[in-house]
């Protein structure tokens, strides 16, 4: 198996959902050179290419007409281990692409260029960059080969459509006439990591949506000002790892920026020189959030390069639509975005608690949204989930239920939770509430007691716009049979209920109404309908969020999660059913909070990334578990 890694030029993953069997694939030769087709003129989609010659990796972009539009040569020579490799951007015809690159090496080298090193290359149509690697013989290239629909929101004003991920290919940036000069030390060394690689991608679903692409092209379509910041407010929409409520609050501050932009600069440029400038505003992506950023750490040899247009944002989440119909015909789609954080990842029972960073292990931000069938409202809301935010772990032990360990360093763990929820507060603003499931006793006591101490002693010191409560609600001991099972989670529900309602939700009523037609129609994009173009009432804002964790961050966590949710997605409703002049009642919801579920208990079946399940009811006393179980 490590042999044939050293043979691959390109390495097939089949990255298949959680739960399922992993597959790899491998190739021992690179494949066939496929015809680069155009693009469909009237598509919004972008066209992404890779050459691969002797001597360079060329990638190029082709715009709506066909016409390639830019292109990135890596070369492939001589490479030395943890070297970077050496990339160009071009903008003209793919030989002078290559040619600039061959230049540029000869004049290092005190040669003459040589026109053609490679006259034959192989094309593969790919979807994008994940990253670039450093191995022991130097760097490989990860490209997403393939992806499939896994979020899409027909609802035109927005039009929010995300990405999976089916197919990553690992690709080898040294030639292999390099390669064979390699020791077999390295050899050895390479293969291990190149299986340590696959087994690292194959384990998540990655998840990406296209920032530049919708701008680039309604860019082109521009031909004033007004279109032109169409073109930058559709853009914002297309970043996977943020919340709705977060890339509204973005495009206002583009918005705003773009105004004084042109007060400043109405005498001194026309309409031509702003639209030909949207090539020049790469970084969009550096507005994405970069705790679900996965290949940030990946992407900056494409970042010092100058390589924005090929960056593209991915995360590992839960990603779970369904549609449904309202009393009076109303039609919406409802969706759940959970997002996993990559920060401080590992396995469930080795990775714990929090870093001296504030980062802390399974955390999540699980949203979920409300769409009009017009698309004209949208509504969303966040909830997150993660470790106990302390230094604490469980030691390898050969018992079942192992002992937990506690850092008892208090300067240690208030100076890392201090840090986590400053980070929160900056996120979600407004109260944190935390929710924890723990039990009362035994190890799981002194772990929540220690939370509950720190915590009254942060709060002393924190001001009123950043207060954070704590519930302490012992799951097992209240959900025993004999206490009344599930319904006991009504207390817990009475108890953050007056929070959550403070929180909100986020909601936009005609979002995007201001879209000029023109350029929104050549990018597949409508203006909607519902009340007179530009009167948009101000948007809710979600100010707040709620933190659950349990010791997994699991079962009890999910149920607690589901709880809540369904008192928020009634409300979402209710606001969308007001936008038409009518209200739901929770007894005329049944098909779509059984949908609703379903979706969560689908994100459930993930495991130990994200999810939902039904609630347990536990009527054993001493079913408590230190050893984990949610």
């Amino acid at each position: 198996m490590k042999k044939l890694f050293l043979l691959t030029v390109l390495s097939l993953l089949s990255v298949a959902s959680y739960g399922k069997t992993q597959q790899q694939r491998i190739f021992k030769a690179a494949p066939q050179a496929l015809d680069a087709k155009p693009v469909d003129a009237k598509s919004g989609k972008l066209e992404r290419y890779m050459h691969i010659y002797g001597d360079q990796l060329v990638f190029e972009i082709r715009g709506r007409d066909g016409q390639s539009s830019e292109y990135m040569a890596i070369d492939r020579t001589e490479l030395g281990e943890n070297e970077s490799p050496k990339i160009s951007i071009s903008c003209g015809g793919l030989e002078s692409c290559l040619a600039a690159q061959r230049k540029g090496r000869a004049s290092k080298q005190g040669k003459k260029a040589t026109e053609k090193t490679s006259v034959e290359s192989t094309v593969i149509p790919i979807e994008g960059i994940y990253g670039v690697y450093s191995l022991p013989s130097g760097p490989y290239v990860v490209i997403i080969r393939q992806s499939e629909p896994a979020l899409a929101f027909n609802s035109k004003p927005h039009g929010v459509k995300i990405e999976r991920a089916t197919q990553l290919e690992i690709v080898e940036i040294q030639s292999n006439s390099n390669l064979r000069r390699q020791s077999p030390l390295v050899h050895r060394r390479e293969a291990k990591a190149l299986e340590m690689l696959v087994q690292a991608l194959s384990t998540h679903d990655f998840y990406f949506s296209r920032l530049h692409d919708q701008q680039f092209h309604l860019a082109q379509h521009a031909s004033s000002r007004d279109e032109l910041q169409s073109a930058r407010e559709v853009a914002s929409l297309y970043d996977v790892t943020l919340t709705l409520q977060r890339m509204d609050e973005l495009r206002e501050m583009r918005r705003k920026q773009q105004q004084q932009q042109e007060e400043e600069e109405e005498e001194e440029g026309g309409d031509a020189e702003v639209v030909a400038s949207v090539t020049a505003q790469p970084a969009l992506w550096r507005d994405s959030d970069t705790r679900f950023f996965w290949n940030l750490l990946v992407v900056d040899v494409l970042e010092k390069a100058g390589a924005h247009n090929w960056i593209l944002p991915v995360t590992s989440a839960f990603i779970g639509q369904f549609q449904t119909t309202l009393p009076g015909d109303e039609k919406c789609s409802v969706a759940l975005v959970s997002r996993r954080g990559w920060r401080r990842q590992g396995k469930r029972l080795i990775v714990r608690g929090i870093d001296d960073k504030g980062d802390v292990a399974n955390f999540v931000e699980t949203e979920q949204m409300a769409f009009s069938a017009d698309g004209c409202d949208v509504t969303s809301h966040v909830q997150i989930r993660g470790s106990i935010p302390l230094f604490w772990g469980h030691p390898n032990h050969i018992r079942y239920r192992a002992p937990l360990t506690i850092e008892n360093d208090e300067h240690r763990n208030r100076d890392a939770l201090r840090r986590h929820i400053s980070e929160l507060h900056e996120k979600y603003t407004g109260q944190v509430l935390i929710i924890n499931l723990i039990d009362k006793k035994q190890d799981q006591g002194r772990l929540g007691n220690m939370l509950k101490d720190i915590l009254a002693m942060e709060a002393a010191s924190t001001s009123s716009k950043e207060s954070v409560r704590h519930i302490w609600f012992d799951f097992h001991r209240e959900c025993k049979r004999k206490r009344g099972g599930h319904k006991s989670l009504q207390k817990l529900e009475s108890q953050c209920h007056r929070d959550v309602k403070d929180h909100g939700f986020f909601a936009r009523q005609n979002f995007h109404h201001g879209i000029k037609e023109s350029v929104a129609a050549a990018a597949g994009v409508g203006t909607g309908g519902g009340g007179a173009m530009g009167i948009i009432p101000p948007p809710l804002r979600q100010s707040g969020v709620v933190r659950t964790n349990c010791i997994d961050c699991l079962d009890r966590t999910n149920v607690v999660q589901t709880l809540l949710a369904r008192g928020v997605l009634l409300k979402q409703l209710n606001y969308l059913m007001q936008r038409q002049g009518r209200e739901t009642r929770r007894r005329q919801q049944p098909d779509t909070m059984k949908e609703g579920e379903e979706s969560l208990e689908e994100e459930a079946e993930q495991g130990e990334k994200t999810g939902v399940t039904s609630v347990d009811v536990i009527d054993d006393d001493d079913n408590d578990d230190d050893h984990g179980g949610g």
